[in-house]
């Protein structure tokens, strides 16, 4: 199978269970990493949440007083996700985005395992 179809697949695979993914996942206790991620950044940061799911971290980080866009690339999980954030959460693929120096850091956890290629999941390094 191409690596562009798996990607599809998985795609599709969230989109039909959003709800059982979400329910697995939104209330995982991430504190550990929450704390080693913000050693690294300053109280403020413009965040990327690239892959966010359920939208528990981008809920956590705003919460927190930073900044975040949410982005997910299954229209259900974006949808179940604007529901948590009550905010615009962006329907992309990460092969997709085309932003430059405008986050001060990416949060993808679980995410780039999905990314099309090492080349796109090094664009995020």
């Amino acid at each position: 199978m191409e690596r562009k179809e798996h990607i599809n697949r998985s795609i599709d695979y969230y989109n039909t269970r959003s709800d059982l993914f979400i329910n697995s996942s939104v209330n995982a206790d991430m504190a550990s990493l929450y704390e080693i991620f913000e050693s690294y950044i300053e109280p403020g940061s413009y965040i990327l949440d690239l892959g966010c799911g359920s939208g528990r971290d981008s809920k956590y980080f705003t919460s927190k007083g930073y900044r975040v866009l949410a982005v997910d690339p299954s229209e259900e999980i974006c949808k179940k996700a604007e529901e948590l954030l009550k905010t615009e959460v962006r329907c992309i693929k990460a092969e997709e985005l085309n932003y430059i120096d405008e986050f001060d850091a990416v949060w993808a956890c679980a995410s780039l395992l999905h990314a099309n290629s090492a080349k796109t999941a090094c664009r995020f390094r």
